[in-house]
């Protein structure tokens, strides 16, 4: 089996992200955050011919951002349900959820509801890669609406209730007047 080392470096981004968080953090030795990370291959270690040594792979924390209250539930699901669907081979729910999609139409229900509603910059695309993009901007009503490769401005509910299949191609990270992103 391969060993697992976390690298200690931390890069700027991720000390960024969770900065505000570090207060509250030394603040509750009980606390718990939950949030999404991106990790980064650093290095591997194999180790040489008759030594009694695990191979050992080493990687950097590179992007983190951590659930705020209002996502905190959903990243937990997201979470619950991708454990699942990782230790379901060879039990008694094995079938349900890896024959039948319980799970992953789940995560992907939990994925499209942190995603949701459309934000300004977003590009979505409809069907498969390569569909027809929409490009979400303000309105003159002030909401956000999708507006499609003609130029025509469709209120997002209408769009995603015509299509079958919808998704989000890029999101454009904007900053908050607190530095936060």
């Amino acid at each position: 089996m391969t060993d697992f080392k976390l690298d200690s470096k931390v890069a700027a981004n991720v000390g960024e992200s969770i900065g505000q968080y570090v207060n509250e953090m030394w603040r509750r030795q009980d606390g718990r955050w939950v949030g999404l990370v991106e990790f980064k291959h650093v290095r591997r270690e194999e180790p040489g011919a008759g030594e009694d040594k695990a191979p050992a792979v080493k990687v950097r924390l590179t992007q983190c951002e951590i659930a705020d209250e209002k996502t905190e539930p959903q990243i937990r699901e997201l979470m619950q349900a991708m454990f699942k669907l990782r230790t379901a081979q060879g039990t008694l729910d094995d079938e349900a959820i890896l024959e039948h999609q319980v799970i992953p139409d789940r995560l992907k229900w939990a994925v499209d509801t942190m995603l949701w509603p459309p934000q300004p910059g977003d590009v979505w695309t409809v069907g498969d890669e390569g569909g027809e993009p929409w490009f979400a901007h303000i309105g003159e009503d002030g909401d956000v609406w999708l507006m499609n490769s003609t130029g025509e401005s469709h209120r997002p509910t209408s769009v995603f209730a015509e299509h079958e299949r919808m998704d989000l191609r890029a999101r454009k990270r904007v900053k908050r007047g607190d530095d936060s992103a």
